[in-house]
């Protein structure tokens, strides 16, 4: 796993390598996720796919689970540890989902739908917007070629204490 330098980023990784930890906040903060996997299921996965560049700003949690009980998949769950927003954070949840898929073929295993979760705690607003809108001139043609997926967020910035408090059940998130 990746090592980061700040007690606050250790605090996070630590808390949310607890299965009970990454339910609570799967269930509680993603629940458009949670319907859709097993959530008994979750397996933390001991490699990290966060490449040099991306180290310095990022730390990893990957858990494999059930979706739908037919199918593993990867949940990524990315900690941005940058008090500045980045422009288009698609490109480098693109680069991460690639070093995943580059690891499954390495070890000769089918590519795994990856769900990327950016838990994001800078101190500026985090704007979420499609890909694809980040491309001049598209129509359905151009579309065809460019890669379009989406990723969830938990952005910190924009909740209080008290709500933190009252989205989460386990007490060790709360705090968190």
């Amino acid at each position: 796993m990746n090592i980061v330098s700040s007690p606050h980023d250790k605090y996070f990784r630590q808390i949310f390598s607890s299965k009970a930890e990454m339910t609570d906040l799967i269930l509680n903060g993603l629940p458009s996720v949670a319907k859709h996997i097993e959530l008994d299921s979750l397996e933390l996965d001991s490699t990290t796919y966060i490449d040099k560049k991306l180290g310095t700003n990022y730390s990893d949690l990957v858990y494999d689970c059930m979706y739908k009980k037919k199918i593993r998949i990867k949940i990524a769950l990315l900690f941005e540890h940058k008090s500045n927003v980045v422009t288009i954070p698609e490109l480098q949840l693109l680069g991460y989902m690639l070093k995943i898929w580059e690891t499954n073929i390495k070890q000769q295993k089918k590519l795994m739908p990856v769900i990327p979760i950016l838990f994001y705690h800078g101190k500026e607003e985090l704007e979420k917007k499609p890909f694809l809108d980040n491309f001049e001139g598209q129509d359905e043609f151009i579309q065809r070629y460019l890669p379009s997926f989406e990723y969830e967020s938990i952005n910190t910035h924009k909740f209080t204490d008290t709500q933190i408090k009252q989205l989460f059940s386990l007490a060790s998130v709360k705090i968190s």
